[in-house]
Parts: C-alpha cells; structure tokens; sequence
C-alpha cells in the first residue's frame, strides 16, 4: 500500500468584502499570516486589498509579502492594481498582485514596481501569454499608518468642524 505524507494547510482565507453580490462565502474579518523562510505572508482576494481596514490588519501584523489574486474587468483594472499598490505602501509590505484578467503586478514595500503586466491590454493586442516570472525584494518597511489609521484625516475634520461652528458664531453676533 502506497501511503501519501500528510500535507500541512498553511492558511487559508476567504473575502472579506463583496461576498454578497459575488454569492462567495465571507470569511472571519481576520486577517491571517504565516512565518516562512522567506519572511510573513499573508493574502487577501480581489477588492479586498482596495478597504483601509483589512489591510491596515496586515501592518499590523508586520506582513512581509501580500498576496493578492484578482479578476478585473477592462475599465478598473488600473485603478484596483493602484488601490492595492497604495494600500501596501500605506502598510509597509511588498505586493504580489496575479490576476486572471487585469493587471498584475510586484511592488516592493515603497511602492516600487518591480513588474507590471497588463493581461487585457496585452489580450487586445492579441497576446495571450502574459504572465509573471520575477525576482523582487520582499519585507516590510515601518510605517505610522497601521498604528494611527486614520487619525490625521478625523483630526482635519474635527478641526473643519470646530471652524466652521467658530464662523457660524462670530457671524451670528
């Protein structure tokens, strides 16, 4: 008898977001990371990677290397590679973005993109094989942003709101 060696699950995750109108399962709201070799990995799907609050998990957790898989439609494909580029340096980790359509892409923790392919763009032209095959920095740089999320833009509100109630009551005298 032939006897297969166990294989240990890693990690898995699920959506966070969008699951409604996808008719995908939601997963915990938490965001799930692994100690490899090759430093702290961690992944989100699709639009997730687009929400502040998942991802700010992530720094949190000191994420080396995120993974995002995704599915795009022409007209967003750009700006869901940016978002989720944004959203990495924002965190301070390294992104690999595949998607099956749409543009993939490697960012290191600056934002610095190490490869961009654009599988729509490349289906239009009549290209077929765009992929991604790339040697890129991985690991996470310090960044405030996990620790005081979004402090700074509720302090500029708080103080939009105290100028204008200031205004409101100088003019009503």
């Amino acid at each position: 008898m032939h006897h297969r060696p166990h294989r240990r699950r890693r990690w898995s995750t699920s959506k966070f977001g969008g699951t409604l109108f996808e008719g995908s399962r939601t997963g915990s709201g938490v965001l799930q990371t692994v100690d490899t070799p090759f430093g702290r990995l961690s992944a989100v799907i699709c639009w997730d990677a687009d929400f502040p609050d998942i991802m700010r998990q992530a720094g949190a957790q000191d994420v080396d290397l995120l993974f995002v898989p995704a599915n795009d439609w022409y007209e967003v494909r750009d700006i869901h590679a940016g978002m989720a580029t944004f959203r990495a340096v924002e965190n301070g980790m390294a992104l690999f973005r595949q998607t099956g359509n749409g543009v993939s892409l490697v960012a290191d923790a600056y934002g610095r993109i190490v490869n961009r392919v654009d599988a729509l763009a490349a289906a239009k032209a009549g290209d077929l094989t765009a992929r991604q095959q790339v040697t890129a920095p991985v690991g996470s740089a310090p960044t405030l942003y996990p620790i005081v999320g979004d402090l700074a833009g509720w302090a500029m509100l708080g103080g939009l709101v105290l100028v204008v109630a200031i205004l409101w009551i100088k003019r009503r005298r």
